[in-house]
């Protein structure tokens, strides 16, 4: 290769890497990157979700009761995520014959419990088109209807 050939390959170097499919840097500021617990507080009852999924289950009344999430990192600390669009907490019950979800906000809603027996309801959060931690099942025991 002549001298006049290696320094016009060095030339076009750096052009064919200005024309990669590289979509630039990775945004490693995401806060939900830092998540290992999910907190729900569920009427009075609170469940905490890690990779290895919930640590307890659940019984609700017939009829509604509130449910709320909270993020924790590894330390136990709070994670806070912007509430917009692009963060929200997937709930869905397996039979929504017995329970179901009214979503009221992006990490609340309410647990509306319309038939005696046990319900898995699959927890995840999602991040515009991605799953960004579960989906985990917590099982949810709604009780039979109470006379007053």
């Amino acid at each position: 290769m002549t001298k006049w050939m290696r320094i016009a390959a060095l030339a076009i170097l750096p052009a064919l890497a200005a024309c990669s499919d590289d979509q630039g840097p990775v945004d490693n500021d995401d806060p939900a990157d830092d998540i290992t617990t999910i907190r729900l507080t569920i009427g009075d009852d609170v469940v905490d979700i890690t990779q290895g999924g919930a640590n307890r289950g659940v019984d609700v009344p017939r009829g509604a009761t509130s449910i709320d999430a909270a993020f924790l990192n590894a330390n136990g600390n709070a994670v806070i995520l912007p509430g917009t669009a692009s963060y929200q907490l997937s709930l869905v019950p397996n039979n929504t014959s017995r329970l179901t979800f009214t979503r009221t906000g992006p990490f609340a809603g309410t647990l509306n419990g319309i038939g005696t027996g046990a319900v898995l309801l699959e927890v995840e959060l999602e991040h515009s088109d991605h799953s960004h931690f579960g989906p985990h099942n917590v099982s949810i025991n709604v009780l039979p209807a109470t006379d007053n």
